[in-house]
């Protein structure tokens, strides 16, 4: 199973990331943060606390699940 983690920006100029399955269906969202800094934190705070293995740094593992990490 691979899909990826998106990254995207609001109207307003926050920033938001999604989980996304192989289909491209929305598994998980996030809030919204004030900078891409911020918005790479929490994708990293993601990555620490479900016991996600970095693979590079543009991927992450989720159990037997690859995600790809894109920016807008």
């Amino acid at each position: 199973m691979i899909g990826k983690i998106v990254v995207e920006r609001t109207r307003e100029g926050e920033f938001w990331f999604s989980v996304n399955d192989e289909d491209g269906k929305i598994v998980a969202k996030s809030g919204n943060f004030a900078t891409l800094a911020a918005c790479r934190s929490g994708i990293a705070a993601l990555r620490e606390n479900i016991g996600a293995d970095v693979c590079s740094g543009n991927e992450v593992t989720l159990g037997s699940a690859a995600y790809h990490v894109f920016a807008e």
